[in-house]
């Protein structure tokens, strides 16, 4: 499975970093690596040591267990500098197993990961971490579920806890699902993850004395697919209750986290902005990275304001791995999702019948209106490599920027919204008025890595689309920097590698 594509190989080559360990450069250090899931680890550069003495440790802290592995040390004493690749990067490999059915190697681990380097200088102790990512699957985030009882036996299973939807808790007659808060966890959070949207429940806290702290009553709030809950300081037990009584709702995962222990990977997702500087259009959950590239890293490591809006319903893993994936490239509100069937047809009429073209467009008018998007970017007009839906999401999505700005429309989904008009509006791989995202320089906003490897990070979440689609092979074949510019209320641009120029 190749994943690295020409400019991280390219970055790999050009990131050769001289570091030094003494002074105050040591705090400006950094290094960014992307391991595909079957490759060796490959480590370039210098480390100034001289002035030093003792011994450097060498440790790999992985992110989202908030583990540390100690790897070995490197003596510091009688060197001017030492060779990192000879020094650090056998420590890593020494990590790695051969896949018996490849024959390559491969680390049994996988994620956000920091390579530390601690050392002591006079009686300061100094770290260094150099960002690393390992591609493959990635695991649920530290949590103290393993330290919390459930009223009822077989959900110690760890059913709860699996990264699997199809294994749920399905209330049936009993709707109450009661469980305990560690005792040496004072600020706890609570993750709800259901397989569908749902909002007909509500959570109880109590002390250990059984007296109730607080109720959460979802019912207030929109339908949520995941629901964070920050409980009332030295909750020791809770109580999920189900309120409908005709609905079948079903907990895919519960999540309890200690906040004082909170990996950064731990989504807490904000509303979906008010007042949108960027709205992305996506056919499907995948498809904003695979085909739109640096698009979204590139926003957010600018503080812009993000609605990432989905056209189709892909299923409830996808879901979760989109969200995984928009999280790591730095969104932090929700996005949109339209829920429209998610099928391959290979005739337009067909694909319409799935996603009728006056109430779908009419759907499009509304989000536009609600969030006053400055700038809209969308799918190529012929689908990318053809996918119908993509075609469509093109079609309506040009139909409903100029139903929006048009006052004499009427938006049956809210007719109550003002018309807005989209300042800039560029589709995939148009052939006019064409820019390309600048997305090969090193951004502070990602550790180092590039608004492009921080794409390629973010798609290594969608794991199930793995072995059909890659960012090496489709996110290159169809150019997913290249952008044209349709229409624009500020003027063509100039420099033509910016979707904010003449915005800012």
């Amino acid at each position: 499975m190749k994943r690295l594509s020409a400019f991280i190989l390219a970055l790999v080559i050009a990131l050769l970093p001289i570091v030094a360990l003494g002074a105050s450069a040591m705090e400006e250090a950094d290094y960014s690596h992307i391991v595909d899931e079957y490759s060796w680890f490959s480590m370039k550069g210098l480390l100034n040591t001289e002035g030093l003495e003792g011994d450097a440790a060498v440790e790999l802290y992985n992110v989202r267990l908030l583990t540390t592995q100690r790897l070995g040390t490197i003596p510091l004493s009688g060197a001017a500098s030492i060779n990192l690749e000879t020094a650090v990067e056998p420590m890593v490999n020494g990590l790695a197993v051969i896949d018996e059915k490849k024959s390559l190697p491969v680390f049994p681990f996988a994620g956000e990961m920091e390579l530390r380097i601690s050392y002591q200088a006079g009686d300061e102790n100094k770290t260094i971490a150099y960002p690393i990512y390992f591609c493959g699957k990635n695991p649920t985030c530290f949590n103290v579920n393993s330290e919390v009882t459930f009223n009822i036996k077989k959900m110690a299973d760890g059913r709860l806890d699996d990264g699997n939807y199809n294994t749920v808790w399905d209330p049936n007659g009993k709707r109450l699902l009661e469980f305990t808060i560690p005792e040496d966890v004072h600020h706890a959070m609570v993750q709800l993850e259901w397989m569908y949207a749902q909002n007909e429940y509500k959570l109880t806290c109590y002390d250990k004395n059984g007296e109730t702290l607080e109720v959460f009553n979802a019912e207030d709030d929109e339908r949520l697919f995941v629901r964070n809950f920050y409980l009332t300081e030295d909750t020791a037990k809770c109580g999920l209750k189900i309120t409908s009584k005709q609905r079948v709702l079903k907990l895919g995962e519960l999540h309890v986290f200690d906040m004082d222990r909170l990996s950064p990977q731990v989504q807490q997702w904000e509303p979906t902005p008010e007042k949108a500087d960027i709205m992305v259009i996506s056919a499907h959950q995948d498809d904003e990275l695979l085909f739109f590239g640096a698009t979204i890293p590139d926003s957010a490591s600018r503080g812009k304001s993000i609605v990432m809006l989905y056209m189709a319903n892909c299923g409830r893993g996808r879901y979760s791995e989109a969200l995984a994936g928009l999280w790591s490239v730095g969104l932090r509100t929700r996005p949109v999702f339209l829920g429209l069937e998610d099928a391959a047809f290979r005739s337009k009429s067909a694909a319409m019948k799935s996603w009728p073209k006056y109430d779908t467009v009419d759907e499009l008018v509304y989000n536009i209106r609600k969030y006053q998007p400055e700038v809209i970017v969308t799918h190529d007009t012929k689908g990318e490599y053809g996918h119908m839906q993509h075609k469509l999401t093109s079609e309506y999505v040009q139909r409903a920027v100029t139903l929006a700005a048009s006052s004499s429309y009427v938006c049956i989904t809210d007719k109550k919204l003002p018309a807005w008009t989209v300042k800039k509006f560029y589709i995939h791989l148009y052939p006019k008025n064409v820019m390309h995202i600048q997305s090969d320089v090193p951004c502070e906003f990602f550790g180092g890595f590039t608004t492009q490897e921080a794409a390629i990070i973010a798609y290594d979440k969608h794991y199930t689309q793995h072995g059909h689609y890659t960012m090496a092979n489709q996110g290159v074949q169809y150019d997913n920097t290249a952008f044209g510019l349709v229409s624009s209320t500020v003027g063509e641009d100039v420099e033509k590698n910016d979707l904010f120029e003449n915005l800012e």
